[in-house]
């Protein structure tokens, strides 16, 4: 997956794992935001870090998840983000650019207002 596939969209790149009870608390609100804008150019990179990929799988089952899942078990891409704690989120406007980062985690309403804010939806 590339980033430059998702030209004009709005992202958010989601650094978690399995393990991790701050993302287990957040991921349903994630899913929740995904749902409420994925029809209007909003799409959710979850990159699952340093787990084997059926892990990932296991876990998206599980909860349900409908946004893509991606595998990092070598640690690779969060190494190149830099990520230093989970969850990490990045959030990309539709010109490519990070508009905001945030390690830790974020309520819905934390979530809606960067995501609105980056569809250039009103509050």
């Amino acid at each position: 997956v590339r980033l430059s596939d998702y030209e004009g969209k709005a992202v958010l790149i989601f650094f978690w794992a399995t393990w991790c009870q701050y993302c287990e608390m957040e991921m349903p609100e994630v899913q929740k935001v995904y749902q409420a804008y994925k029809n209007q150019g909003f799409v959710v990179l979850a990159v699952d870090v340093g787990e084997s990929a059926g892990k990932a799988r296991k876990y998206r089952d599980k909860h349900s998840l409908t946004f893509p899942i991606l595998n990092d078990d070598g640690s690779d891409v969060s190494s190149k983000y830099r990520v230093t704690g989970f969850p990490t989120h990045f959030f990309i406007n539709p010109s490519g650019v990070i508009s905001s980062v945030n390690v830790g985690t974020l309520s819905y309403a934390g979530l809606n207002t960067r995501v609105r804010s980056m569809l250039n939806l009103s509050p």
